[in-house]
């Protein structure tokens, strides 16, 4: 799964990271902060620690090696 464009990420949909745990992405945003370098950011929650996370939209879609050996999106979406 190819996940390299804003509509391609699911919003209240369930991730895997590629390290373990099960995430829940909540909106994606604008960056503010710095109006020159403008970006997209994932607001994210952790479902065993209820915590909500933010990251770098290019870096929440990057391309990871997972524990398999296989290249894959750092989060991957959980298919039902």
């Amino acid at each position: 799964m190819c996940m390299s464009g804003p509509d391609e990420l699911k919003t209240h949909a369930m991730y895997d990271h590629y390290k373990g745990g099960k995430y829940m992405v909540l909106v994606v945003g604008h960056e503010s902060t710095n109006v020159r370098t403008p970006g997209r950011v994932v607001v994210y929650v952790s479902l065993k620690y209820a915590q909500v996370k933010c990251r770098d939209y290019d870096e929440f879609v990057e391309m990871v090696k997972w524990p398999d050996g296989k290249m894959a999106p750092r989060f991957k979406l959980v298919e039902k």
